[in-house]
């Protein structure tokens, strides 16, 4: 009778710390939203929407009509020592001047220092113009954005949960429009599971330009991310937060597809189910946040850049005289535990830019978030710089033959200061 008493008691004690192992197993609290930034078919119809990407100011003409939704997708995340939050537009770009009031009002709310708060966009060619160089966004669209934005930061905040990340890769065929044979294809997911193993969400990040629309487009759109994001939600049964890797000379397909729409379905809908496959080898994240930022001022070269500043169409942080005009910038390092590194980087990535700078980090998993706390153009390697490539389009858009190397060279040192404060 004795035995068996000790022998019920061994069971239950056993019950016990295993149950306590799954209540204590959590090593993050995470949480995520979603939310509508259409705007809507009656500011539409005032002819004022100009969507951003393509020729010069208001050439392309106003957008008619929405073909599907934008939305503001936010992803927070939290350890005990650090809170963070990422949230992702669908827009060809956010100016810094609108990311830090969109921050500030974030950080009001929720406490969360504005250091710990990213925000990028999809870099959609069919969504309303909030950089100003294509015909600008009317100011009640603006206000309306600001505002589901910081709602959805709030409620992915406010909505976290005991889980623990999960990380997994693949590769997905993208093409490079400046005439090399390699480009970023890397698939990363990050993945959120509750202590029951319920997905809470996931995060996507890849590289390609959407813009399988076409600049013939009058249809308000997020591309190929509204069926990915669809889908992998479908697959998973959760919120899906997509960001945009090392985009800037990656496309989807060689060139513009006759019938645009079915094959913004059909690519949105095979990174969604390549990365929904690639769970089944997903591998554990480690606990600690770690986050470094690089405030620079970096010289404007590019006479477009000026121009549009002079002019007042940007709301980019750009100022000086003429003879010496200036843009000040933000690059961030993020790390979650050992085993992933994302990359902020205010603007989009050349290829090769992007793969030097993935191929010095320290973690095996490295996430590009492009176009992240600002819309600065495309970052260029040096040695690349007028090299006739794509007949030099990515440099009619950047601010010099310098930021490329200027920015490798930051991250370096980034990447040193957070390893001499970790170890």
């Amino acid at each position: 009778m004795l035995a068996k008493h000790n022998y019920i008691q061994i069971l239950f004690t056993c019950f016990i710390f295993y149950l306590g192992s799954e209540i204590n197993a959590a090593t993050h609290q995470v949480g995520f939203a979603v939310l509508d930034i259409t705007p809507s078919q009656e500011l539409i119809n005032d002819g004022n929407i100009y969507m951003g990407g393509y020729g010069l100011w208001k050439l392309r003409g106003a957008a008619e009509s929405i073909h599907d939704p934008l939305k503001a997708s936010a992803a927070c995340v939290s350890d005990s020592s650090n809170d963070m939050c990422i949230v992702v537009l669908d827009s060809l770009g956010l100016p810094s001047t609108l990311v830090k009031r969109i921050s500030e009002k974030i950080s009001k709310i929720t406490k969360i220092p504005t250091d710990n708060l990213f925000i990028g966009a999809t870099h959609t060619h069919a969504a309303p113009d909030l950089i100003g160089l294509w015909g600008a966004a009317p100011s009640q669209y603006i206000e309306e954005l600001v505002l589901q934005t910081t709602r959805a930061v709030s409620e992915a905040y406010l909505n976290r949960h005991p889980a623990n990340l999960f990380y997994s890769t693949s590769t997905i065929k993208n093409f490079n429009q400046r005439g090399w044979e390699i480009t970023d294809d890397t698939l990363t997911v990050i993945e959120a599971l509750s202590e029951n193993g319920t997905r809470l969400g996931s995060i996507i990040n890849f590289a390609a330009q959407p813009i399988l629309t076409g600049s013939k487009n009058q249809s308000i759109s997020s591309d190929y991310v509204h069926y990915l994001r669809i889908t992998a939600s479908e697959l998973t049964e959760a919120p899906v937060v997509y960001i945009n890797g090392t985009l800037g000379d990656v496309n989807p397909l060689p060139g513009f597809p006759e019938n645009e729409w079915q094959s913004a379905q059909d690519y949105g809908e095979s990174i969604a189910y390549e990365a929904y496959n690639s769970l089944v080898s997903r591998k554990s994240i480690g606990t600690g946040i770690h986050i470094r930022h690089k405030d620079f001022t970096t010289a404007v070269e590019n006479t477009r850049f000026i121009l549009a500043h002079f002019l007042g169409l940007t709301q980019e942080d750009i100022s000086g005289p003429l003879w010496n005009v200036t843009a000040h910038a933000r690059l961030s390092i993020i790390q979650l535990g050992d085993q992933v590194e994302a990359i902020a980087l205010p603007g989009a990535a050349i290829t090769r830019l992007g793969l030097a700078i993935k191929s010095n980090s320290p973690a095996p998993v490295q996430l590009m978030m492009g176009l992240s706390g600002g819309a600065l153009g495309y970052f260029i390697p040096e040695d690349e710089w007028a090299s006739g490539r794509n007949e030099n389009y990515e440099e009619s858009a950047s601010l010099g033959p310098h930021i490329g190397q200027d920015i490798h060279n930051m991250l370096r040192a980034l990447r040193q200061e957070i390893a001499a404060n970790t170890h």
